[in-house]
């Protein structure tokens, strides 16, 4: 407590001062010793030393955050060792420091994200970006950079992003925000044959259109699956294998090598055969005949 003394006062005379009146209570008159006290309450307290009454606050900390605590005290919350965390309302108790620390400034477009145990950083964005992670579950922004990539997982590493690859017989055409697929042939590419020699090619019809009929040559190797049509119109059709091939008609094989060769007998006879064993020594089987053929 401190005190105000009035130089003669003693009831009023001497020009001193006579009243102090506060927010409250109305005029306040001196006491018997001409005295005013001031007196501080809660966390605030007041310190005489000669002609001067200085007003402070008790319980300060350095850094500290100050925090209501009743109608007339104060405390305070002591700075965490954390630099980057940040105070949080606790309902019905004091605020607290967080234990996830953030950084103190972001740049436009950045997204937020754990990269470890109570550490909050930025993640870059990037134009025409997609959120991907990796195989630790960290986050990246891959970058779709021409049209019709898509983001493809890959159990090695880090989804990619990447264009689709056409198989046989198929188209891709990437757009703007679209991918078309579409079959690049309707089945067989046909040739109208009228030589006396024809090299046979997969995926390939063929007809024989001369007279004195046409030899036909297998394709110097096949894939499983390979394909090639012969249909008659005039003339026979011999068609004779590579060395180490062969033609298979049903239960019989042809003669392996050069020599072994599958003849029509009527001009309009036709067949279908299909590579069965892949190689530069393919198999190649009639998978469909129409009239009949030899094999020499």
């Amino acid at each position: 407590m401190s005190q105000i003394t009035i130089p003669g006062s003693g009831g009023g005379g001497g020009g001193g001062i006579s009243t102090i009146t506060g927010n409250t209570g109305g005029a306040e008159s001196p006491n018997g010793a001409s005295n005013f006290n001031v007196v501080g309450t809660g966390s605030i307290t007041i310190a005489g030393s000669a002609n001067t009454e200085t007003v402070q606050l008790t319980g300060l900390t350095n850094h500290a955050v100050l925090v209501g605590a009743g109608t007339a005290t104060i405390t305070n919350i002591a700075a965490t060792a954390n630099t980057g965390a940040i105070l949080q309302n606790n309902s019905g108790a004091d605020p607290s420091y967080s234990t996830a620390t953030y950084p103190s400034t972001t740049t436009i477009n950045q997204i937020l994200y754990s990269s470890s145990a109570n550490t909050v950083q930025g993640l870059a964005t990037a134009n025409g970006g997609v959120l991907t992670t990796n195989s630790s579950g960290v986050p990246a922004i891959t970058t779709i950079a021409t049209n019709g990539q898509i983001i493809i997982g890959s159990t090695a590493g880090s989804p990619a992003a990447a264009t689709l690859t056409a198989g046989s017989n198929i188209t891709i055409t990437n757009a703007s925000n679209s991918i078309t697929i579409s079959a690049s042939s309707g089945g067989l590419t046909w040739t109208d044959v009228t030589g006396a020699t024809q090299t046979l090619v997969a995926q390939n019809g063929y007809v024989t259109d001369r007279g004195g009929g046409v030899t036909y040559t297998l394709p110097a190797s096949g894939t499983v699956g390979d394909l090639i049509k012969i249909v008659g119109r005039t003339g026979l059709a011999t068609i004779t294998p590579n060395a180490g091939q062969e033609i298979v008609m049903g239960a019989s094989n042809g003669t392996v090598g050069a020599t072994g060769t599958a003849v029509s007998t009527l001009s309009g006879d036709c067949i279908e055969i299909v590579c069965i064993v892949a190689g530069a020594s393919a198999v190649w089987r009639a998978a469909s005949m129409m009239g009949t053929w030899t094999l020499n």
